[in-house]
């Protein structure tokens, strides 16, 4: 018999869990009617590595991350190196990742996908043991997640969410960065930089997140400057509910490098996220784990 965990995020399941998990016993049992689905509601912090740990050890085939990115990477920190595979429901505030991969917000449509089966093989980055799947960002990206993430818990709309953002970028400052690549040292002055794992670049880099997720490779962009133009679109993609703003790259003034490992510093004190929650301050090193994980994508 195939079993199925699906993992409920605290704040973003609430009211949904017993419609979702009907549905979802409903698509799934269509397809195999073997199948045994349970479901785990995340009541603390660090509950859902245990939860998903647990699943995996009970011999779960599949874990569906019903949440934001913060869930989905809780999930993927756990299920790296084994045969499991990862379902995503978004349910979270910014679910990034899942806008990213071409996951939609609607709850039907993104059970369907699950139902569907469609398997894509990941890389994951790797810093200091902790894993991530979307994106590592520094300096003012990092601070705008720190500044987000103090109000999230409280926050019932968007509104919180982008007044911190924009007192975040008040605050913005140039960073002296140091860059090992390959041996090599580089060195940039930048207000941020962002360590791609499926991040997608518009032009001129044309770089697809589903189309880079397994290349071995991460997409490296140190972002120098904003310009007006660029800031303005970006408070349209917020308002749109596109929180991939950083793909706007022709209306800023960047470097871009591809590696699948980069060593940061900075002379100043400079924080650093992995998947939107801040882990610390560099200097860090990142590395690709190539090929993972596998997540369950839309054909």
């Amino acid at each position: 018999m195939k079993k199925v965990k699906l993992i409920i995020n605290p704040i973003a399941g609430r009211g949904i869990m017993k419609s979702t998990l009907r549905l979802l016993k409903k698509l799934l049992k269509e397809r195999d009617p073997t199948i045994d689905i349970s479901f785990f509601l995340s009541g603390q912090e660090g509950d859902i590595e245990k939860a998903a740990k647990e699943a995996i050890e009970a011999g779960c085939e599949t874990i569906i991350a019903a949440g934001g990115d913060g869930t989905i990477n809780s999930i993927v920190s756990v299920t790296v190196g084994t045969n499991v595979k990862i379902g995503i429901i978004p349910l979270g505030r910014g679910n990034v990742f899942a806008q990213e991969i071409g996951i939609p917000r609607n709850i039907k449509k993104a059970l369907r996908i699950i139902s569907d089966g469609n398997i894509r093989t990941f890389d994951v980055g790797k810093i200091n043991g902790r894993y991530f799947i979307w994106t590592a960002g520094i300096g003012g990206d990092a601070f705008v997640a720190r500044e987000v993430r103090e109000v999230a818990s409280g926050a019932t709309n968007v509104i919180p969410y982008f007044t911190s953002t924009l007192k975040a970028l008040k605050n913005f400052k140039t960073y002296h960065f140091e860059l090992s690549i390959n041996g090599e040292k580089k060195y940039e002055s930048g207000i941020q930089i962002m360590v791609g794992n499926a991040v997608t670049f518009g032009a001129p880099l044309n770089i697809k997140a589903i189309e880079n997720c397994n290349d071995g490779f991460f997409d490296v962009c140190v972002i120098k400057s904003f310009s007006i133009t660029s800031v303005i679109r970006g408070i349209i993609f917020f308002l749109l509910k596109q929180y991939n703003y950083y793909k706007d790259v022709k209306y800023l003034n960047f470097s871009y490098y591809r590696t699948n490992k980069i060593k940061v510093n900075s002379e100043e004190n400079c924080l650093v996220h992995v998947d939107g929650e801040v882990i610390g301050s560099l200097p860090m090193t990142f590395e690709i784990v190539p090929s993972a994980i596998k997540i369950i994508c839309p054909k």
